[in-house]
């Protein structure tokens, strides 16, 4: 392909000419639509329902950090699992049985399987959902119409019929953003009648229902309670999110364990401007705010992680000629006081982005976008090929930011059970690398830096295997692997967790890396 300096400078028209994402009439049918925005490492799923908007939202380092570390002590060096492998195929040739997948299945090997998978098996390590913002409006005055999301500067645009029995028919517009640059969330909409606002957080046990609001069930071994808090105020209501992960899993010997210093948390903030009503949703743990007013809606919020604070402060230390490509932050931090305040920061990021225009925020987002895009614009004669590109960007920058935390399985959206599968982890056997696989060809060489701290974070891990299992030199990465301070390796099951491929697999992408350099386009 060829980037062309014409499309460099016009990227953003060339783009937005073609670029939306999603553009669908709603026709007030009963099923709900979704699309996805996201930036820094905040991923916000947008679902357009009859009845009202959700706006899911994740983020890439907000985990359930749990890990049950017993099975650690079970698993054996490979010189011992060569002997199992042996016994087991001797134990098969010995009963005649050549109808078997594998010399795993004989007894003594699955058990000793299940021993050393008993980690894994746990529902935890896993992203955590940091809730859901509904919009909520009556279906019979109030109609979605159509929905846009622009993948040139990630706005989102919902348009809504308003008919009431007591008002001539209206339209009202809602736009909302990501702000590519803090990752805050942004939406203003025009008056809605009987509109309500509901925050509802992720509570480990709570299952929806689907006639009913659903219900929580209550295990000793679930994440502690998230800290809910609202506050009225004569031209805004506030509320906020505060969820503690704890370090240590239970286990059968500790089912309580104490607090650590690798513990972590996220907070979220929110601010709604007008005067509003407040109550709780008891069945779901939820927040609700009614509109004493079908007036004007402006809607900040804004969540981090110990992570954002502390790279918040390395950024700022660094002398102004020496680049932040390099800033790594490794698992195993144990991170202060202040830094663990997250509740403070993001209050103080929504004061200040309240007191901004919204068009300003999307303004000054978008410029981040522009220049996103004119790294990689591209022109094909093929127009359809040319919109899976510039689609596939999209996506990239969703989950991709340098000084990000790497992206699971799913990346950074998640609500619910939906994108805890496999734990989310990084499965190194070609998984977790496909993702960075684009940024080099499309100039994007910096997206590769959350990839390369993935790695440094997994070198002493990958190191003691080979020491400790294999009595070898050097460094064997593993099957899978999560972003927690935990250091044991997540799944040593044979066959799996000594497949020789993920080691080259994973340092493939750093001699790509260090043989490519980012072009400039003028």
């Amino acid at each position: 392909m060829m980037l062309i300096s014409r499309m460099a400078r016009n990227s953003m028209d060339s783009i937005s000419q073609g670029g939306t994402l999603w553009s669908e009439p709603s026709q007030a049918q009963p099923t709900s639509k979704e699309c996805c925005s996201a930036t820094v490492d905040i991923g916000v799923c947008a679902v357009v329902r009859p009845d009202a908007l959700a706006l899911h939202i994740s983020k890439s380092d907000s985990w359930d950090i749990r890990v049950t570390e017993d099975s650690d002590k079970e698993v054996r060096p490979f010189s011992e699992i060569l002997e199992l492998w042996k016994r087991a195929s001797g134990e098969l040739n010995r009963r005649g049985d050549h109808d078997s997948l594998s010399v795993e299945s004989v007894d003594f090997f699955r058990e000793y399987g299940a021993r050393v998978g008993g980690s894994y098996s746990k529902r935890w390590p896993r992203p955590w959902p940091c809730g859901t913002v509904w919009l909520k409006w009556d279906p019979r005055w109030v109609e979605p119409v159509s929905y846009t999301l622009n993948s040139a500067n990630g706005l989102f645009t919902l348009e809504l019929k308003i008919n009431t029995p007591t008002s001539p028919s209206r339209s009202a517009k809602l736009a909302a953003f990501v702000d590519r640059e803090s990752g805050n969330i942004s939406l203003e909409s025009e008056a809605i009648p009987e509109l309500s606002v509901i925050y509802s957080p992720a509570i480990d046990g709570f299952r929806p229902g689907v006639f009913d609001p659903g219900h929580i069930d209550i295990h000793p071994d679930q994440l502690p309670r998230p800290i809910l808090k609202h506050q009225a105020g004569p031209d805004a209501m506030r509320f906020s999110c505060f969820q503690y992960f704890p370090a240590i899993g239970p286990s059968n010997e500790h089912p309580n364990p104490p607090r650590s210093d690798k513990d972590r948390n996220f907070s979220l903030f929110g601010r709604l401007s007008g005067e509003w009503t407040p109550s709780n949703i008891e069945s779901s743990g939820s927040l609700l705010f009614s509109a004493r007013s079908a007036t004007s809606l402006r809607l900040d919020i804004a969540v981090a992680t110990p992570r954002d604070l502390l790279l918040k402060r390395l950024k700022a230390e660094l002398p102004r000629e020496e680049p932040a490509s390099w800033i790594t932050i490794p698992q195993t931090h144990t991170y202060t006081e202040q830094e663990l305040d997250t509740a403070a920061f993001v209050e103080s990021a929504v004061s200040k982005a309240s007191i901004i225009p919204f068009d300003e925020l999307q303004q000054s987002s978008q410029q981040q976008w522009r220049d996103f895009w004119s790294a990689s614009a591209v022109s094909f004669a093929d127009k359809a090929l040319e919109r899976i590109w510039y689609h596939n960007q999209y996506f990239l920058a969703c989950c991709l930011r340098k000084h990000g935390t790497a992206p699971g399985l799913f990346a950074n959206w998640s609500y619910g059970d939906i994108g805890s599968a496999w734990h989310s982890d990084y499965h190194l056997d070609y998984n977790c690398q496909q993702v960075y696989w684009g940024v080099f060809s499309s100039n994007h060489v910096d997206m590769h830096q959350p990839y390369l701290e993935l790695v440094e974070n997994l070198l002493p891990m990958s190191e003691r295997t080979a020491r400790e299992g294999f009595n070898l030199p050097g460094a064997f990465f593993p099957l899978s692997a999560y972003p927690v301070p935990s250091q044991i390796v997540p799944y040593p099951v044979p066959p799996w967790g000594y497949q020789i491929c993920m080691t080259p697999w994973a340092v493939q992408s750093l001699w790509w890396h260090t043989s490519t350099r980012k072009m400039s386009i003028t």
